[in-house]
């Protein structure tokens, strides 16, 4: 897979060979106001692990950086909040896989107040997957999870849930998928922790610093799941 961009995932795998991810400048949402957060860095990866698979079958039914979801990485929030996942949008009940392999560090009742569906964190060396929006498995932190391993399936909000009027929006957008009547979609949150000097990797993932209100080592994982999501084709 060619090298696209100055964002550079380097993933040693067992043998020290290196896969490259990235893409053209043109795909970045990072926004200019991260304050001291690094999350458009150039990083290498230290992996066990082989990597990468898409952690859904099919592609985004809107694409990962489209603005107008509203839900792309560093969108803006409520209280000079930027948004510290990327958004992948699927259909209520599709499977959700494993990125990379790893252990589970955590799972959570929610993502964050005023969402819907399941939290898991996966760390594997030198990396933090977080997935948010899901009915999980019975997962348990300390479990060993492979590769595409199945965590759980994309939840929808209820009719009446303050998210169904959010999720409309985003359904509208969906031109080449058209939706039948009785099909909702689901949206997966995907948070990505790269080591950084200075932060354990066993430190709480959610902070209080602006803007993303997560740890400094936060990276911008929508062109790592872009090029992942290429791989479909």
């Amino acid at each position: 897979m060619p090298i696209k961009s100055t964002l550079i995932v380097c993933l040693l795998i067992l043998t020290s060979s290196c896969s490259n991810w990235g893409n053209k400048g043109s795909r970045s949402t990072a926004s200019a106001n991260s304050g001291d957060y690094d999350v458009n860095r150039s990083f290498t990866i230290d992996s066990d692990n082989e990597c990468c698979v898409f952690p859904l079958d099919n592609r985004s039914l809107v694409s990962i950086d489209n603005p107008k979801t509203f839900h792309q990485f560093g969108a803006a929030r409520a209280r000079r909040r930027l948004k510290s996942s990327a958004s992948i949008i699927g259909l209520d009940g599709d499977s959700v896989r494993a990125i990379s392999g790893g252990t589970i560090l955590y799972t959570a009742p929610s993502y964050n107040s005023g969402t819907k569906g399941q939290y898991i964190a996966i760390k594997s060396k030198g990396l933090i997957i977080g997935y948010g929006g899901l009915k999980l498995n019975k997962l348990r932190q300390g479990d060993e999870v492979k590769k595409g391993q199945n965590l759980g399936k994309l939840i929808s909000p209820p009719r009446r849930h303050p998210l169904s009027r959010a999720y409309g929006k985003i359904e509208d957008l969906i031109v080449e998928n058209k939706l039948s009547e009785d099909q909702r979609i689901g949206m997966l949150y995907i948070d990505m922790f790269v080591e950084r000097e200075g932060i354990p990797m066993s430190d709480s993932l959610k902070k209080r610093s602006l803007p993303f209100k997560k740890r400094k080592d936060l990276v911008n994982p929508t062109d790592f799941l872009q090029d992942l999501e290429d791989s479909l084709d």
